[in-house]
């Protein structure tokens, strides 16, 4: 059950980290400018690193924090930054279509959020199960 809850709470870091203190003024300039996306990626770590300290402290720091800060600021980074790029790309094919469709490219995003999330949360249990 511990374990559950740990979990739970390494999950609402990356909630936090991800959305809550993600601006829409980041959203909108880290594909184009790569401080902002290197400040998303240092906030989202911190955060991320605070809730795996919370989880930690019943487990007396358990955690390699180093390795755990590394993985998740480079990886965040470079998901971010591929997500931002494909975006773009499609958002640009879209509007040079003949007859460009909203549905598609709203459709897309969606893909690819989904995508964006699901790799994010597979370093997060790596984080959680490795490197302890």
């Amino acid at each position: 059950m511990a374990e559950i809850f740990s979990c739970l709470l390494v999950f609402a870091g990356h909630c936090f980290g991800d959305f809550v203190f993600q601006t829409a003024w980041i959203t909108n300039h880290k594909s184009t400018n790569k401080m902002v996306l290197a400040v998303h990626s240092v906030v989202y770590t911190v955060t991320v690193l605070f809730f795996f300290f919370v989880v930690d402290i019943n487990y007396y720091l358990r955690f390699n924090y180093e390795v755990i800060g590394i993985l998740l600021f480079s990886s965040h980074a470079m998901i971010d930054y591929v997500k931002c790029k494909l975006r773009d790309d499609i958002a640009y094919k879209c509007k040079n279509e003949k007859e460009p469709s909203l549905d598609k490219l709203h459709k897309r995003e969606n893909e690819l959020f989904y995508q964006d999330q699901a790799l994010h949360l597979i370093i997060l249990g790596i984080c959680f199960a490795a490197f302890r």
